[in-house]
């Protein structure tokens, strides 16, 4: 059976919601294998950082990784090219999503059926709209696994939405850290990660409540740098035709 890892970064700030999220991976009917969970000791943007290791549930399969603090990317660029030349599925959440049991299995089968990339939510159009202040943000025109009856094909997979893939369909010079740093992947990282994704990008369908929303104190989608990087991005992604809606 092909190897699955999970993938996420632990925000500081998000410290009491990880052991909950561990548990709903640990949960799955598609077990992983191993899950990573990357946390920095250093602030960045959105992210305190951890003035000691992240508390975690017991188990053989979790492991903590202490990394340079490179924002959200972190969730995908330590793990994607550590398995770059595997035929391992890597799926990306983040720490504020719990999952029902049955998602993961649901994931990896369609990826591995139709050699793609999966996710429950993912975009091609956007909208920017004004926040308190005026500043424009990117709002997505998001598709819902929970909307759809069938497999709907997206320019974009959000990548804390549990997005499955094989890494070894990225591209090389996602770990370029001259590319992380043109590409401001610290401030946002999907844009750029499913630019370099060598296969489609289906959002797969789901019942009504595979998901649950914890806190956030910090969403990232809302935080005036976030866009300013997402509209970087898709100036970098040529290959992605990602509408704007007026």
């Amino acid at each position: 059976m092909t190897q699955l890892v999970v993938s996420l970064v632990a925000i500081g700030s998000r410290a009491e919601n990880l052991p909950v999220v561990v548990d709903s991976l640990l949960s799955q009917t598609r077990r992983p294998d191993k899950i990573l969970v990357h946390y920095s000791a250093e602030a960045w943007h959105l992210d305190p950082g951890w003035k000691s290791a992240p508390s975690l549930p017991d188990s053989k399969v979790v492991e903590l990784r202490c990394v340079e603090n490179l924002g959200s990317c972190r969730k995908y660029l330590f793990a994607a090219k550590e398995l770059s030349a595997s035929d391992s599925m890597l799926i990306l959440v983040d720490d504020d999503r719990t999952w029902a049991n049955y998602v993961f299995e649901r994931l990896v089968d369609f990826a591995v059926t139709n050699d793609c990339a999966a996710t429950t939510r993912g975009w091609s159009n956007y909208r920017l709209i004004p926040d308190a202040d005026g500043n424009p943000i990117l709002h997505d025109q998001g598709v819902k696994a929970s909307k759809i009856c069938l497999p709907v094909a997206v320019e974009v997979a959000n990548s804390g939405w549990a997005t499955c893939f094989r890494p070894k369909h990225v591209r090389a010079e996602l770990f370029d850290r001259d590319v992380v740093h043109l590409a401001q992947m610290n401030f946002s990282d999907e844009i750029i990660l499913s630019s370099m994704m060598e296969t489609p990008k289906y959002v797969v369908p789901m019942p009504k409540g595979f998901y649950a929303d914890l806190s956030n104190p910090a969403p990232q989608w809302k935080a005036p740098r976030s866009t300013a990087a997402k509209i970087a991005q898709l100036q970098l992604a040529k290959n992605l035709r990602v509408k704007v809606i007026e």
